[in-house]
């Protein structure tokens, strides 16, 4: 008998690779994947050697890092900030400075099907579909201001918060989840999500799910409750929902969305900043 017969393969680890050479051949790269608990795993290093470099990474609150975990079963709308800067050598250590290139990724086929994933230029306030889309340029801007400097140990951990230049970032949309069976989860009772992004301008994805086919409204009013925008009003299929509110013809403010089926009513607030 051969081992086959006693282990099975693992599933591929759903995973995606994100790299960027700059016009002057720099290049670096960075990873999402999805089989740990959500929190980063990797953390980003300097060059071995004093040189200029480009760096790619993850960011959070605590520091920057090559390799992301994000949590597989995830249910809403997720995003994943990159620090994506450009260093120069100097007299005290590395300097930030404006560069721009490509941008390119790989390993989307990996994901689940239903999921969508989106390159966010949080300047531009565009969204590239990864899916479709293999790559697009980039460009970072540094001010005086706001310039980063290093010292030049190199090989060592980064040990800085917030990554820099953050223009660009990774949205994560997870497909309708599936049941062990294979089909769409029905929800128990109703349900209103939180709409992702929040603040957001101009659009923003709002998620919900009914638990039988039915008839469903969805209207967004402004906080002294003025109806602006209907975006639902009709029979829905039983299942989770996603629709995407545009406020580009509203001012900015707090806004109320309501969720409307028979026998319940929910609402939750959003915050259009432009």
């Amino acid at each position: 008998d051969s081992l086959a017969e006693f282990f099975e393969a693992p599933e591929p680890v759903p995973a995606v690779r994100i790299f960027v050479e700059s016009d002057e051949g720099l290049t670096s790269s960075a990873w999402i994947n999805f089989s740990g608990n959500g929190e980063p795993s990797v953390p980003k290093l300097k060059p071995l050697d004093y040189r200029p470099f480009l760096e790619l990474a993850s960011a959070t609150e605590e520091s920057i890092w090559s390799v992301f975990s994000y949590a597989l079963g995830f249910e809403e709308p997720g995003e994943v900030p990159l620090s994506l800067n450009c260093f120069t050598t100097g007299e005290t250590g590395w300097e930030q400075q404006s560069c721009g290139g490509t941008i390119s990724w790989s390993g989307t086929e990996t994901l689940p099907d239903g999921w969508e994933l989106y390159l966010r230029d949080n300047v531009l306030n565009e969204d590239i579909n990864m899916l479709t889309q293999e790559s697009a340029s980039f460009e970072t801007v540094v001010s005086n201001k706001n310039r980063i400097t290093l010292s030049h140990n190199t090989g060592t951990l980064h040990k800085r918060k917030g990554g820099g230049d953050l223009r660009y970032s990774v949205i994560l949309v997870p497909g309708t989840p599936t049941s062990i069976g294979g089909g769409p989860e029905i929800p128990k009772q109703a349900e209103l999500h939180r709409n992702y992004p929040n603040p957001f301008n101009p659009q923003t994805l709002i998620r919900y799910g009914i638990p039988e086919a039915g008839p469903v409204k969805l209207d967004v009013f402004t906080i002294t409750g003025r109806r602006v925008m209907t975006l639902v009003n009709g029979e829905m299929a039983a299942g989770f929902h996603d629709v995407v509110f545009d406020g580009s013809r509203l001012s900015s403010g707090v806004y109320i969305y309501r969720l409307q089926t028979p026998g319940s009513v929910f609402t939750q607030k959003m915050t259009l900043l432009k």
